[in-house]
């Protein structure tokens, strides 16, 4: 990607950790300023701070929670106010690891509030600055498990899927007026959102699964976007298991996806498995 003029700003959501923050400094160190969003204030100030004294860039930071509407509009319109928006990550998110009629009805509202919700609002804030402009990026980030039905995730996959085909067609309403969009759906991603002896314990206990680290992740995002992919699917691997995924039955898929495996947790601010987008 080639380095933006010094008056470009990216908007970034989750971008206290993992992901969202490996997006912030790859879209600093090319010049964009920045408008973090997140949950947690001294890890975001923290964030930014760096990426000031780092690229010289400018930095503002939003705190809050995305499952809520009246943060979201605040957010929209910090965008209609910022006419050189021209960047958005939309890439907040968590998942609730138990099974979907143990789920309490307030945290599944906010699931879908902060994954799919904040996304339309926000998409729908930024478009206008950038059909004016006749360009922009768009990054949504979905998940590998929007092509894999199962693994007791009901609601996340579904917010996921949902993430993911409404980004295919917006790709094609919005290639005409110069805009990019694409579906990241990353596999497994280790974040620094666990300490070393949780992330030590995901890693033995998960040998045969593939995780990648957030930093490139969000490279192969980048450059998959300025080549003009709507999909991107970091990984090999990853690739394989959505065409195995695509190919195998779907009773034996659904079957295959029914076995659990133990899990580690933490809680933040429900019961999370932070290891998928």
């Amino acid at each position: 990607m080639k380095t933006k003029r010094k008056s470009s700003t990216a908007l970034i959501t989750g971008a206290t950790s993992g992901i969202g923050k490996s997006f912030a400094y790859k879209l600093a160190e090319k010049g964009y300023h920045l408008i973090l969003v997140g949950r947690r204030e001294l890890e975001l100030n923290s964030v930014a701070n760096d990426l000031k004294e780092t690229y010289k860039v400018h930095v503002d930071v939003m705190v809050g929670d995305l499952s809520l509407a009246k943060f979201r509009k605040s957010i929209a319109q910090k965008i209609k106010s910022n006419s050189s928006v021209d960047f958005l990550v939309n890439n907040a998110g968590f998942g609730i690891d138990h099974d979907f009629f143990q789920i309490k009805v307030k945290d599944l509202r906010s699931m879908v509030m902060t994954h799919d919700m904040a996304t339309i609002e926000l998409t729908h804030a930024v478009l206008p600055g950038m059909l004016k402009r006749k360009k922009g990026r768009i990054i949504n980030v979905s998940s590998l498990g929007a092509f894999i039905p199962g693994f007791t995730r009901s609601l996340y996959l579904a917010t996921k899927s949902f993430i993911h085909y409404f980004t295919k067609a917006l790709s094609i309403e919005l290639k005409p007026h110069g805009i990019k969009v694409q579906s990241l759906c990353p596999g497994m991603t280790l974040t620094d959102f666990h300490d070393r002896d949780k992330t030590n314990a995901i890693k033995e206990n998960s040998k045969f699964l593939n995780y990648m680290m957030p930093d490139k992740v969000a490279k192969i995002s980048l450059h998959s976007l300025e080549n003009g992919k709507t999909i991107c699917i970091p990984g090999f691997i990853n690739k394989i298991i959505v065409l195995i995924a695509k190919i195998l039955p779907c009773k034996l898929l659904g079957f295959l996806s029914s076995f659990r495996r133990e899990r580690p947790t933490i809680k933040y601010p429900h019961t999370l498995y932070a290891l998928v987008a």
